[in-house]
């Protein structure tokens, strides 16, 4: 006969044996990895946009003009 329990083997079967276990843990490593690289790439460009906008010239402000609906309308009789 075995040295473990009934319950143990039981057990094994439904959620395997600590190997296969750390095998199914590695989804969360792979997810963490993918959101690191995701973050990294988000900053490269970040950056490469930044430093495009400090590259262009700043853009002159218009001049405000009055358009016509600014103007109050008088209702005819």
């Amino acid at each position: 006969m075995t040295d473990t329990p009934q319950p143990f083997n039981r057990a094994e079967r439904v959620f395997g044996t600590p190997i296969e276990r750390a095998e199914k843990g590695s989804a969360m490593s792979m997810i963490r990895a993918e959101v690191e690289a995701r973050n990294a790439k988000s900053e490269r460009l970040r950056a490469m946009r930044m430093a495009q906008e400090a590259a262009q010239p700043a853009a002159l402000p218009r001049k405000a003009s009055r358009s016509k609906a600014a103007e109050p309308r008088i209702a005819a009789e």
